[in-house]
């Protein structure tokens, strides 16, 4: 993927060669928002039940909600996993669930379009990146 050596391309090959990889950043993000999405619709607190180990009373796992209202819940210890897998704090695994679930839920229409790639994917200075 990354065998030319930029220094030897034209100008107009240099500047098509960046927005190729950023066109394949942004599906990539866009992946990535969608592996999310999939990700906390797998652990909402109604699908899965109390881990082995686990009391009821205090310091059990909750449901919390991202992304705002109309979001679905998700069960809280699911961040942190999520997170760790992606070499990310928990507080912005947080917030990248958070935003997923948001345009999943709130915003149908921009998620259809980041999905379909006729929108760019947002993507906070903190989040995680790929390509």
């Amino acid at each position: 993927m990354f065998d030319t050596d930029l220094e030897t391309l034209s100008t107009a090959d240099l500047l098509e060669s960046a927005a190729e990889h950023r066109a394949i950043a942004n599906r990539a993000d866009a992946r990535l928002l969608q592996h999310a999405q999939i990700y906390a619709d797998r652990f909402h607190p109604s699908t899965c039940g109390i881990r082995p180990g686990r009391r009821s009373a205090d310091g059990r796992e909750r449901a919390v909600v991202l992304g705002g209202d109309g979001c679905p819940p998700i069960a809280e210890f699911a961040i942190a996993e999520f997170g760790l897998i992606l070499g990310i704090s928990p507080m912005v695994a947080r917030q990248f669930l958070g935003e997923a679930l948001a345009l999943q839920h709130r915003f149908p229409f921009t998620w259809a379009r980041v999905q379909s790639g006729d929108a760019t994917p947002g993507r906070p200075a903190n989040s995680p990146r790929c390509a």
